[in-house]
């Protein structure tokens, strides 16, 4: 019985119980261990299809989402946030220093507004973020 796999990207050999390659970042099918895309939702070789949960929360999501929908996780950083103006840089108008643009770390479920997970709510909407997502 074949107990390794050569990784087709880049020759890497590989445990056959791994569904990725630490080397290049391969996904392979856990059913029938075909190379896949990152975000595919079935396997083009055998037909298994995919569950894909957010890595912060654990919740099922949609593959194609930028951000859960459950706890506001962003999931690709070349997706620009647009920042309202009253949220970038600089004083507020009690003389605290804002928030940099960069130290935005989620969107919120409801609103979509840019957000600090670390806050714990929304300060857009107020929506309190689930507690055992961060």
């Amino acid at each position: 019985m074949k107990t390794t796999l050569q990784c087709p990207k880049c020759q890497e050999t590989l445990k056959l119980n791994e569904s990725s390659c630490a080397n290049c970042g391969q996904e392979f099918c856990p059913e029938c261990y075909y190379p896949i895309d990152f975000d595919a939702e079935n396997c083009p070789n055998c037909g298994a299809t995919f569950d894909v949960f957010c890595p912060r929360c654990e919740n099922e999501i949609d593959p194609a989402a930028v951000f859960c929908r459950h706890c506001g996780l962003v999931f690709e950083e070349n997706n620009p946030v647009l920042v309202p103006e009253y949220l970038k840089v600089g004083t507020s108008d009690d003389g605290e220093e804002t928030k940099e643009e960069d130290d935005f770390n989620g969107i919120c479920p409801v609103c979509q507004a840019p957000l600090y997970i670390e806050d714990g709510y929304c300060a857009e909407c107020e929506t309190t973020l689930c507690t055992n997502c961060g």
